[in-house]
C-alpha cells in the first residue's frame, strides 16, 4: 500500500469513529430519538391521539370564531404608555 492509500484509510476510520462519536452525544443528549416502532404501531398511535387531535381543532374554531365576532383585545391604557418620549428613559 502507498502512503496515500493508507492516509486515506485512517482518515476513514477517523471518520467514522469522530462520526459515532458525535451521534452518541446526540443521542445522550436527547437531541436524536431512535424510534423502532414499526409502521403499524406508528398508525396505531395515531389513531389513539385521533381525538385529542379533533378537540384541539375544535378549540382552535371556537377561539377563530370568537376573534371574527369580537376582534382583537385591546390592551389596557393603564399598563403600556402610549406616547414614545414618555416611555424612553434618559440614558
Amino acid at each position: 500500500m502507498t502512503k496515500n492509500e493508507e492516509l486515506k484509510q485512517e482518515l476513514q476510520i477517523l471518520f467514522k469513529e469522530s462520526v459515532s462519536d458525535f451521534i452518541a452525544e446526540l443521542k445522550q443528549i436527547g437531541l436524536i430519538r431512535i424510534n423502532s416502532d414499526s409502521p403499524a404501531q406508528k398508525t396505531e398511535q395515531i389513531l389513539y391521539s385521533y381525538d385529542k387531535f379533533c378537540a384541539v381543532i375544535a378549540d382552535k374554531e371556537k377561539n377563530i370564531r370568537f376573534l371574527q365576532m369580537s376582534g382583537i383585545q385591546n390592551r389596557s391604557k393603564s399598563i403600556t404608555c402610549e406616547p414614545v418620549s414618555f416611555c424612553l428613559l434618559p440614558l
